[in-house]
């Protein structure tokens, strides 16, 4: 029976494991600066199509893996759903992507029903339990903003295959209910009658009656998601197999016995030699054999020397398994992802042999921003295996001196060293210890390994629930990258006097003063000085809040942008790159230098429009003066104006959206319907007047411009 359920346990725990990495997909989603920054903003802010559906398609990319099906982001407040095809709004994307798999009631109900924040839950996409589409949950609500919600689907392809591949009895079933017991998955069709009321919560077996079959149920929760995994085998066939099993013991066991006497008796008969016997086991359960005709015993010494080094080897891989399950752990108590069965903090410490030095902990976070390919070119982002040992070795050598640490690999490129401190550290002093070592790491591996990185700081806090808080703070403290820079080092106390300074009305204003540089109609001779004036209307300071630099950031793109479109910069080619570089600027000043950058451009291209606008009208204003000249061309306009004839003419067509001859030959039409007026002249005359070869050629012209010949046109304008 024990080995049943050990094996039952071994299955669900493989899908546990991959239920765990979908709920860790939502909570890196949910913890990453991009996906909460959306939260602070209202619908009307994200209707600009600058810094919407494009930036969250390419953050959720790298997230798709090859047993997902789907990922989306929704935010209630904006009423969007970012998903890997674009942001819409939640009706349209159910009418494309999910209303052959759920009503449009059961989609509203997965969105709006009430979920605990950062604990993952797991839902039924569709109603068949035999190719079941699940999925992972998980919301969350941020201070000062909206709650959002992430949702990463499981491919129910995946799920079939390890039903598939579990190695049970024919007649079992496999079934994965949620926690109000309704069934999501199973890898049999069931008994109608089939329920969960003899279930008394915990990993259990108990028995049930369900129509006229009497089953074995054993139930096992889910340390992940709120469900539970349960096996459904039929009494008979349970206790057939553990007969068997125990049968097939017995027999075993009395057949040893047998071949041990009758072994005792031959050797006792032949003067049985020791050296000979352990040669031939050797040969017979080994694949070593000596046949170099070495010495006996150092054949003998070589083969155990080979064996201990297979056990030790064997004790690496346990040794990994539970560094493996520790990470799991600390990532667990850092995210506050536990079951609610599950025992106390303490406990599950000391579960996991580690022992405390008090419950005092602060939490450092680290980024890695860049890796110098030339310094240490094997090491590569997709390794995070060398970037964790690297590290974790030089971080937690810095808080072994005094204290000890531990470091969990958080999501891509990014780490948390949880410091647990001494029970005679001081506040102050534990504080300054964990600057005194995010500062030497830093300086440290950019030195030596070549990463760079930004690290951030949380307060210090006693007791092991509130490892979770000094987590967060981190992780907002890692949002501030964006003010101070990249490569920097930021603590959350730096952080908490910082206070939203922005003033909406500043827009319209801010817009003019960039306009009257472009044009050089403000007495300013660079574009530092136009920021500068602009983030002073803005009311930016240097202790603003991160949300004022998020609100100023897409406010001045939205003002640039119009600017471009509504005027004739709009016909620069980089126009649309201008706004993708600001919006992807990762730190404020960064984003100031490019929009320094941007106006001087504009500036400049401002500049050459209006040179171009002068040599265009001087070449209109030749063309109506000269058009009776029989000889004038893109050539002899292009050598009067002293400018290239292949320049002028694409200039023009750029300006006046009309090339010179089309231009020329509009005056000269225009010129002829005057002259048609006057009745005494004939066509040769009204052609020569206005520099056509001859009537034919005017004739030609003429009909092709204004659909009627010269001669009808003079009848239709005669009285």
């Amino acid at each position: 029976m024990n080995a049943s359920s050990n094996s039952l346990y071994q299955f669900f725990g493989v899908v546990d494991s991959s239920l765990a990495e979908l709920a860790q997909i939502n909570i890196s989603l949910l913890n990453s600066s991009l996906t909460k920054q959306y939260s602070y903003h209202t619908r009307e802010e994200l209707e600009y199509p600058l810094f919407d559906s494009y930036e969250l398609k390419e953050f959720l990319k790298p997230f798709k893996q090859g047993n997902i099906d789907d990922i989306f982001l929704y935010y209630p407040h904006l009423e969007k759903i970012a998903a890997l095809n674009g942001c819409l709004d939640p009706a349209t994307f159910y009418e494309a992507y999910y209303k052959d798999m759920l009503t449009g009631e059961q989609f509203s109900d997965i969105l709006s029903s009430p979920y605990k924040s950062l604990k993952p839950t797991l839902l039924a996409l569709n109603s068949d339990i035999r190719n079941a589409a699940l999925a992972v949950l998980v919301s969350q609500r941020y201070p000062g903003g909206e709650e959002m919600i992430s949702l990463v689907s499981f491919n129910k392809n995946s799920l079939k295959k390890l039903f598939q591949s579990a190695d049970f009895h024919s007649k079992s079933t496999l079934m994965i209910f949620d926690n109000q017991h309704k069934l999501l998955a199973s890898s049999q069709d069931i008994n109608t009658d089939f329920n969960l009321s003899g279930y008394e919560g915990g990993n259990t077996l108990y028995y049930d009656t369900f129509g006229a079959e009497h089953y074995v149920i054993q139930v096992f929760a889910s340390r992940t998601a709120d469900c539970i995994y349960v096996s459904a085998t039929p009494s008979s066939a349970f206790w057939s197999k553990l007969t068997h099993i125990r049968f097939v013991v017995i027999v075993s066991s009395l057949f040893c016995m047998l071949f041990s006497f009758i072994t005792a008796y031959f050797l006792a008969k032949q003067n049985y030699s020791p050296i000979t016997s352990i040669l031939n086991t050797i040969s017979n359960k080994t694949v070593y054999v000596n046949t170099s005709k070495d010495n006996e015993i150092v054949f003998i010494n070589n083969v155990l020397k080979n064996c201990l080094e297979e056990i030790h080897q064997l004790n690496n891989r346990l040794g990994t398994k539970e560094a493996r399950e520790r990470q799991d752990f600390l990532l667990h108590a850092l995210q506050d992802n536990y079951p609610p069965n599950d025992p106390s903090l303490d406990d599950i410490f000391l579960q996991h042999h580690i022992t405390l030095l008090s419950d005092r902990f602060g939490v450092l976070l680290i980024q890695i921003e860049e890796i110098d390919r030339h310094m240490i070119p094997y090491i590569q982002e997709d390794s995070p295996a060398l970037l964790s040992f690297i590290l974790a070795n030089v971080s937690l050598e810095l808080c072994a001196s005094k204290h000890q640490g531990f470091l969990v690999n958080i999501a891509p490129m990014q780490y948390a060293c949880i410091v647990n401190f001494n029970r005679d550290c001081e506040l102050n002093d534990a504080l300054s210890y964990v600057n005194f070592i995010a500062k030497e790491c830093s300086l440290f591996i950019q030195k030596h390994y070549g990463i760079y990185t930004t690290m951030a700081i949380s307060n210090i806090h006693s007791g092991l629930s509130d490892m979770h808080t000094a987590y967060t703070e981190a992780l907002h403290t890692l949002k501030y990258r964006f003010q101070y820079g990249k490569n920097s080092i930021i603590s959350y106390s730096s952080i908490q006097n910082k206070a939203f300074h922005y003033n909406n009305a500043s827009d319209s204003k801010s817009a003019q003063i960039i306009m009257a540089y472009i044009k050089r109609k403000k007495d300013c001779n660079c574009g530092k000085d136009v920021v500068g004036e602009i983030l002073s209307l803005a009311n930016i300071r240097e202790n603003s809040a991160l949300e004022s630099l998020e609100f100023f950031r897409y406010d001045t793109v939205n003002s640039l942008s119009k600017i471009i479109f509504e005027s004739q910069l709009k016909q620069l080619e980089e126009k649309n790159q201008f706004t993708k570089q600001l919006l992807k600027a990762e730190s404020f000043q960064e984003f100031l230098d490019i929009l320094i950058k941007t106006l001087d451009i504009l500036r400049n291209y401002n500049d050459t429009i209006k040179i171009s606008n002068t040599i265009c009208d001087r070449a209109a204003a030749f063309i109506e003066t000269n058009y009776m000249d029989y000889n004038i061309n893109n050539t002899t306009i292009g050598d009067t104006l002293n400018i290239s004839p292949s320049y002028l003419s694409q200039m023009f067509r750029e300006q006046k959206n009309i090339t010179l001859m089309e231009y020329l030959y509009k005056i000269r039409i225009k010129k002829a319907k005057e002259l048609l007026t006057n009745n005494g002249l004939t066509l040769d005359v009204v052609a020569a007047k206005t520099g056509f070869l001859s009537s034919s050629t005017l004739i030609k012209v003429f009909k092709k411009s204004e659909g009627i010949t010269p001669g009808a046109y003079r009848k239709l304008i005669q009285p």
